[in-house]
């Protein structure tokens, strides 16, 4: 009979369990784990009194890599090394007393997966600092349910706890984890891992990964509270039963509009109300003609209903700017939304923050479930199968361009941290020097020296279409007078890297940009030792981005 109170592992059954995990490659964020692990808990050190917490959404490799660090210690720090697996039957009080028992025992690092199972947990989880991790056991936690570890460190944890994000895979981290992966894989499966960790499974319904995730993620924490105090807005939705439709919504919409404005009106799939603009160069009269005679409102009720999502009349109660401000906040501490900048020229020049999905394959299921619901609309299933085909591959690959617009545009400004990183949007207006165009991704480094890209999802070189922004005089001129001084013009695609032309365009393969973000990575340097990767020649050009940077204002 064990003489724990909890599921705890250590010798024999850790060691295989751990081995369970030795094929698979590790997150570049093991090496701030391992950070935590072999530093000195003494007082006036960093960490003295912390414990560490993974925190980020269902499969992103939490647990994974928790068992990685342990395949990495040697015998003597194994041999000091315990895991608990935490379940719904347990309480603070059992959890306490085997932690005590470790700690008498002479244990020096403890796992707690699945923390926040505990009932209490968010209420007393300063006991994990102030009675462990204090007297120099290294504690590491992680659980399903972010919330209750977020909730904790504003709380009990504020300033007992270090965190490890794990949400955010960025493409080189991807490229890491998968060899052969390719930046259309990242779109596809970008953001999840599965159980085995693997590419999440494609086949998988994501609406449940969705519902499991994020929103049973928020119910499991808010049934467990006692003091609801200002999540009282939270719980009111999940008491309704509507939380599950109201996240469903926000994800939807969040990457086009401000939150109140896209839950409050009727609902329209961004993806499938542009068809027209999409498909206006084919020569197809019976494609035309649907593109000109589609119903959007009934292809849009047929979204609805497919990702389960009520408009705001359709839901029992009204929803208030504090409710939604509320939802808006979690899933952007969850990693979930992350914003780029865009800004717009036209009269006046203004700048925006614009919400993205940093998980690419929720936006890519999200997207490919909305244009199912074309096999639904009557005009659209007399037409060929053929032309059918044909449609959908365009839409297909349309959204498949703008989310690698956004995957660019969210990964550098992420690894770019010291630049401004925006996308430039032109429109015309009466007496305006330019015509309607946009820069896919501007950046601008401290020494003014800006880059311009155009990021195509073709792995084709159509030169006039490609770099006709680019070469836009007007547009160029414009920067010029407001203070960028433009260093390179860049068209990003899917095709091989060439040299730059006699107009100083540049095509680069998107994949090989991505995965030199890398360079930035301070967790990547660490474990980088000297090894190249292939990449070398074009690492000039991303370096030299983000030298000597100094922010100044537009």
């Amino acid at each position: 009979m064990s003489i724990y109170r909890t599921n705890v592992r250590f010798g024999v059954s850790l060691q295989n369990r751990a081995k369970s995990v030795s094929s698979l490659n590790t997150r570049y964020l093991l090496n701030d784990l391992n950070k935590y692990l072999y530093s000195d808990l003494s007082v006036n050190t960093p960490y003295y009194g912390k414990v560490c917490a993974l925190y980020g959404l269902r499969r992103t490799g939490k647990t994974t890599m928790m068992l990685q660090s342990i395949l990495g210690m040697t015998n003597e720090q194994f041999n000091k090394t315990a895991w608990i697996d935490v379940t719904e039957e347990d309480n603070m009080a059992s959890l306490y007393l085997d932690l005590q028992k470790l700690n008498e025992q002479g244990y020096k690092y403890i796992f707690i997966d699945e923390i926040t199972k505990v009932e209490q947990f968010v209420r007393v989880s300063s006991l994990l600092s102030d009675e462990f991790a204090i007297s120099g056991i290294h504690i590491v936690l992680t659980g399903t349910d972010s919330l209750g570890i977020y909730l904790s460190q504003r709380g009990e944890l504020f300033d007992r706890s270090i965190s490890i994000h794990t949400t955010y895979i960025p493409y080189y981290e991807y490229t890491h984890l998968f060899p052969n992966a390719t930046a259309e894989d990242y779109i596809v499966e970008g953001g999840l891992l599965s159980k085995s960790g693997i590419n999440y499974n494609r086949d998988e319904n994501f609406k449940e990964y969705v519902d499991s995730a994020i929103a049973e993620n928020i119910q499991h924490s808010l049934s467990k509270l006692k003091d609801k105090g200002d999540l009282g807005a939270l719980y009111l939705i999940h008491s309704r039963g509507e939380l599950t439709n109201v996240i469903n919504r926000v994800i939807e919409d969040k990457n086009h509009e401000f939150l109140l404005d896209a839950i409050l009106k009727n609902f329209e799939s961004h993806d499938i109300g542009v068809l027209h603009h999409y498909i206006s160069d084919v020569k197809d009269n019976d494609i035309l003609s649907y593109s000109a005679d589609m119903n959007v409102e009934n292809l849009s009720e047929q979204i609805k209903k497919d990702l389960k999502i009520l408009n705001y009349n359709e839901l029992k109660y009204g929803l208030t700017e504090n409710e939604l401000a509320q939802i808006e906040n979690y899933l952007y501490e969850l990693d979930f939304f992350d914003d780029v900048k865009y800004c717009t020229v036209s009269k006046e020049f203004s700048i925006s923050d614009n919400p993205v999905v940093v998980q690419p394959c929720i936006r890519y299921n999200q997207a490919k479930s909305a244009l199912k619901a074309l096999y639904n609309d009557p005009k659209f299933v007399k037409l060929s199968g053929d032309k059918q085909e044909f449609i959908y591959n365009k839409l297909l690959s349309d959204i498949k361009g703008r989310m690698l617009e956004e995957i660019v545009l969210l990964n550098v400004t992420r690894s770019l941290s010291d630049c401004f990183v925006s996308q430039f949007r032109f429109y015309e207006y009466r007496k305006s020097p330019f015509k309607n165009g946009e820069y896919d991704m501007v950046i601008r480094n401290k020494k003014n020296e800006t880059f311009i890209f155009e990021i195509k999802h073709s792995s084709e070189v159509e030169y006039n279409k490609q770099t006709k922004h680019l070469l836009d005089t007007e547009k160029l001129d414009w920067l010029k007078e407001n203070g960028f001084k433009v260093k390179e013009k860049v068209v990003l695609y899917n095709g091989k890297t060439l040299d730059k032309d006699d107009n100083g365009v540049i095509y680069l393969n998107v994949s090989e940009f991505l995965e030199e973000l890398k360079v930035y990575d301070r967790n990547y340097l660490y474990n980088k030792n000297g090894i190249t990767d292939g990449n070398e020649d074009n690492d000039a050009v991303n370096i030299s981005i983000e030298d000597d940077f100094e922010d100044r204002d537009i």
